[in-house]
């Protein structure tokens, strides 16, 4: 299985695990998650980090979580935060 795309490109899997082990005080909240599955250090500064942001608050919108990019990860229900970690996997656009 290929990991990578071979043309050095977007991943060529994305993956969502099947359960969190996140301790209580993990302090990201819901659009932070989203934004550290962003490709790249360069997403973090100027017009590259404003794609990020729109990319990242679309899949908020597409998993149902719009209203939830403030709260803290470990304050979503179990569903949200599987469809989170979804969202996040879709971040770096994966083949599969």
């Amino acid at each position: 299985v290929r990991w990578q795309s071979s043309h050095g490109g977007a991943p060529r899997l994305g993956y969502v695990p099947q359960r969190t082990n996140v301790d209580r005080n993990y302090p990201l909240s819901a659009l932070e998650v989203l934004q550290q599955g962003a490709p790249g250090r360069a997403a973090r500064w100027g017009a590259a980090r404003q794609a990020v942001r729109r990319e990242a608050d679309r899949l908020l919108h597409k998993a149902g979580l719009a209203r939830h990019g403030g709260t803290r990860f470990v304050n979503l229900s179990g569903g949200q935060q599987q469809r989170l970690l979804l969202a996040r996997a879709l971040m770096t656009a994966p083949e599969v």
